[in-house]
């Protein structure tokens, strides 16, 4: 099965292979003392009434301790069947699809490779992609797929582009396809997979920076984008720009948190530059900046 998803990963541009969860922090919660009991110890001091009190509420405390007993017990379980659900390995998929994108579908064409490829049998590998970056995709729709409880902003889907040099005001239905006007999350199901082989299933739809009201956009738009404002781009902080290290901070969080696993790969998908160039021009930021 490794060797099948490994052949696919070999035409895309770098791979960082880790053998420990991304965590940025990570605390302990120590034993804290019980203070319920000396709590209850100075009420009783205070009210000559509250032993009686104390004696009546006894069996009800004790049945709610027989009944947390029980939760502790359901949660204990609960937590054993997550750590079983735990996958082998999730590879996380951050791709900047510039104008290798709009342009030339390269981006699309390696999303068709991995599309068709087996690694979804038992769930033992997870594959997460983040799409951003590219004024269009082209990726089909019968790839997509949208679920009812995943929201997806009316204007995710720009029929006009920066590079058309106009206010990009005109949308598609934001299920039509992958948005070029917010950041998206997917999970990629490969063909053996028992539901939705061989599609894309969006997990969020408005980027990783904010939700809903607070959904960050990364296509330039509005006011921000107009003659009049001589195509200003100084307000780069109200955008969600796949070049920003804390975007792709947020991404790699967001994977380990969704899609635990023994092992993480990360995948970077865009131009490279080199040490002076670097990597991930963001089409969206980089035609205007």
């Amino acid at each position: 099965m490794i060797k099948k998803i490994l052949s696919i990963l070999l035409s895309l541009m770098m791979v960082l292979s880790v053998t420990a969860p991304f965590v940025f922090a990570e605390t302990e919660t120590g034993a804290q003392p019980d203070t319920a009991g000396a709590a209850e110890q100075g009420s009783s001091a205070d009210d000559s009434g509250a032993g009686e009190e104390a004696a009546d509420e006894g069996p009800a405390e004790q049945d709610d301790a027989a009944e947390n007993g029980g939760q502790e017990e359901t949660e204990g379980d609960d937590a054993g069947d997550e750590a079983a659900a735990v996958a082998k390995r999730t590879i996380l998929l951050y791709d900047c699809g510039t104008d290798l994108e709009t342009d030339a579908t390269m981006a699309t064409y390696n999303l068709r490779q991995i599309l068709k490829s087996s690694f979804s049998a038992d769930e033992e590998i997870r594959f997460v992609i983040m799409t951003g970056g590219a004024d269009k995709w082209h990726l089909e729709k019968e790839y997509l797929v949208f679920p009812d409880d995943v929201p997806v902003p009316a204007d995710a889907v720009s029929l006009k582009t920066p590079s058309d040099k106009a206010d990009p005001g005109k949308y598609a239905e934001p299920d039509s396809a992958i948005s070029n006007v917010y950041n998206q999350i997917w999970e990629v199901k490969g063909v053996d997979a028992g539901e939705n082989n061989g599609r894309m299933v969006l997990v969020d739809g408005d980027g990783v920076l904010g939700d809903g009201e607070n959904a960050k956009r990364s296509m330039i738009g509005g006011e921000d984008y107009s003659p009049e404002s001589g195509f200003d781009t100084s307000k780069a902080g109200d955008y969600e720009w796949m070049n920003d290290p804390k975007v792709l901070k947020a991404f790699i969080n967001y994977g380990v948190d969704n899609f635990p696993a023994e092992r993480y790969d990360l995948i970077l998908w865009d131009h490279g530059g080199g040490p002076i160039g670097g990597f991930c021009c963001n089409e969206q930021e980089y035609l205007h900046g």
